[in-house]
């Protein structure tokens, strides 16, 4: 495993034995995550697969190849790039989490950003893109735009293994790699550029409806009000003030049995 962070090393001993949630009974072992101390991008996947779950290390079956190949196209090695899952035990027949199991692991990668303090995050799917953003909006409607949350720059990315089923989403998702390498290796602050698959930087109050697909929405009304005080963060702005509102794309729905107040609020956990 790669060189961590002293801190990150005792916690992830603490979760190896962590019954917190059921998945406890039928994992072969925790899956807590993997990188350098020094990472400016930690990745955040939803769960660990079968593969990971013997392994013991996150994203090393198909979809992480997939991933190798993203990180390669925005000139980023999988050693500089920290990366883990929501949850740390594989749901039986690779199910997708449950409540109960999000908000048993929160606190855990809670504390893992806290320690490593990326320069950006990437949210693989809708399960992190939805913890990490609080919101409930579409993964399609975000994929590829850059968003603020408590001082990070998060960038919503598609799950690499529904990348694989699904050969539509690959082109999208390999559109994103110059903005990611921007992200990561650019120097200083950026400019974002609407079009071409590269997003932009959206700030702003909370809204009940979650993040608006649209990048021409008006500015919010007050774009001082601290984020940590926001149940749901809403996407403003866009690069050029001049340029006509974008068309509104369609917004999915979460399921109603996931993504409840309780298991969006990671960052109080």
């Amino acid at each position: 495993m790669s060189e961590q962070l002293p801190e990150i090393e005792q916690l992830g001993r603490q979760a190896a034995d962590c019954q917190l949630c059921d998945l406890a009974a039928k994992r072969t072992q925790v899956v807590w995550g993997d990188g350098p101390a020094t990472a400016r991008v930690v990745f955040i996947g939803e769960a660990p697969g079968r593969k990971e779950d013997e392994g013991g290390r996150p994203f090393i079956g198909a979809a992480g190849h997939l991933l190798d190949e993203l990180l390669a196209a925005a000139h980023i090695t999988r050693s500089d790039v920290y990366i883990t899952n929501i949850v740390k035990c594989r749901p039986p027949g690779n199910r997708d989490p449950l409540d109960d199991e999000i908000v048993a692991c929160r606190s855990y990668l809670n504390r893992q950003l806290q320690l490593l303090h990326p320069r950006v995050i990437v949210t693989l799917g809708r399960f992190s893109t939805h913890l990490i953003l609080q919101t409930t909006a579409g993964i399609s409607s975000l994929q590829g735009r850059v968003f603020e949350r408590h001082g990070y720059k998060v960038l919503p990315l598609y799950h690499p293994a529904a990348v694989i089923y699904d050969l539509l989403k690959k082109e999208p998702f390999f559109a994103a790699a110059p903005l990611l390498d921007q992200l990561v290796n650019g120097e200083g602050e950026m400019e974002l550029r609407e079009g071409s698959g590269v997003g932009i930087l959206n700030r702003g109050p909370g809204s009940a409806s979650g993040f608006p697909p649209a990048a021409g929405d008006p500015p919010a009304s007050s774009p001082a009000q601290n984020s940590d005080t926001r149940s749901l963060a809403q996407a403003v702005g866009r690069a050029d003030p001049g340029a006509p509102p974008a068309e509104p794309e369609q917004e999915i729905s979460a399921p109603a049995e996931h993504f409840t107040q309780e298991t969006l609020d990671i960052w109080n956990a």
